[in-house]
């Protein structure tokens, strides 16, 4: 397995607020995939694919919040066999 972070800025125009310039963050895991039916759960609150009493499930949650928080955007893009990308943009 190996950890890709990679960083650009995004470019915005001029018609608007919500057309600033952003930074995205794009860290990537090349061994181990999320499974495509729990893909749009992973930030849910108290989510786990964990035993009972292995984990709380807010991990994800947390970070989706922190991020949100900042008028930003946390998503997931994952294949079977294939890298994980979780892709953090957020406002300049």
């Amino acid at each position: 397995p190996e950890i890709k972070i990679r960083t650009e800025m995004i470019a915005g125009d001029s018609s608007g607020a919500e057309h600033k310039p952003r930074v995205r963050i794009t860290i990537a895991n090349t061994g181990y995939p999320i499974a495509p039916e729990i893909q749009d759960k992973i930030f849910e609150p108290f989510f786990t694919t964990k035993s009972v009493g292995q984990g709380a499930g807010l991990g994800l949650f947390v970070s989706y919040s922190i991020v949100q928080q900042h008028e930003g955007d946390l998503t997931v893009r994952s294949q079977a066999g294939g890298t994980t990308e979780f892709v953090i943009t957020l406002p300049t």
